[in-house]
């Protein structure tokens, strides 16, 4: 089992890409790279640039629910390549973006969005799931976690701009 997954990540370096983006999140909080680009653009400037470029590619990727629920195969293979590789750009402006884990609800929009990021990596072209119901358990975990993180976002937008 454990050589297969090694083949398999082998024969998909977006694994690789989105591993080395995740692990960035955790450097880009261990040296508050934040911090240090914020000294040279605008801190809010920043704040709301990276964050209206991550809202903008996260609406996007729910384009792969809209083309699997009308049952458009063509438009699921198109979205499917452009939802894993625009993951990774979203995961690593969020490392620019976050400027810390943060404190009660602002932690847990952070563990959900790494979550989704590792549920994410974690897909059926890396796993190979052999039971169809591992692969659905998988599918819907990912989908509730981008579910719960809009209205994780939503709070963020009003209390960021109602604090600026």
């Amino acid at each position: 089992m454990m050589n297969n997954l090694g083949i398999q990540i082998i024969q998909k370096p977006y694994f690789v890409v989105g591993a080395i983006a995740l692990s960035l999140i955790g450097l880009a909080q261990a040296f508050a790279v934040n911090q240090t680009l914020t000294q040279f653009v605008s801190p809010l400037g920043w704040q709301i640039a990276s964050g209206v470029v991550l809202l903008t590619l996260t609406l996007f990727q729910w384009g792969l629910l809209y083309h699997r629920l009308k049952k458009n195969a063509v438009g699921v293979r198109r979205y499917y390549f452009l939802h894993k590789y625009l993951g990774f750009a979203i995961i690593l402006i969020f490392a620019l973006h976050a400027a810390r884990t943060g404190y009660g609800w602002t932690s847990i929009l952070f563990t959900v969005f790494v979550a989704l990021a590792v549920t994410g990596l974690l897909n059926r072209g890396i796993m190979r799931y052999r039971a169809a119901w591992l692969h659905r358990v998988w599918l819907w975990l990912h989908i509730a976690l981008s579910a719960l993180l809009v209205p994780l976002v939503a709070i963020h937008i009003v209390v960021a701009l109602a604090y600026t």
